[in-house]
């Protein structure tokens, strides 16, 4: 997928062994996906994860927009929309500051 043409990514991966079996497919690696889009992404351009854990992510080239809470009905697991930023090669300096 030309992920480098958009202006934002969803991603909504398997959270568990079991949830990938239920949808009959692989677990993805969270933090290689997260590199490898983070490299692949356009600067500007925004990543949503939903997940039940963060994954690692290079701060160097993600900027963290914003998280938000989901909870969809009691007994059910809490997850969290992650929002970030890819960062143009000019922000990462001042980022660091």
């Amino acid at each position: 997928m030309p992920v480098e043409q958009y202006d934002l990514v969803l991603a909504d991966p398997p959270y568990s062994a079991e949830d990938a079996d239920h949808y009959g497919i692989q677990l993805v690696s969270r933090n290689k996906v997260v590199e490898v889009l983070s490299h692949r992404m356009r600067p500007g351009a925004h990543l949503a994860w939903l997940d039940q854990a963060q994954p690692m992510y290079a701060k160097a080239r993600l900027k963290p927009e914003a998280a938000i809470g989901i909870a969809r009905s009691t007994m059910h697991r809490y997850r969290t929309l992650l929002i970030w930023r890819r960062l143009a090669v000019e922000e990462v300096g001042m980022e660091r500051k």
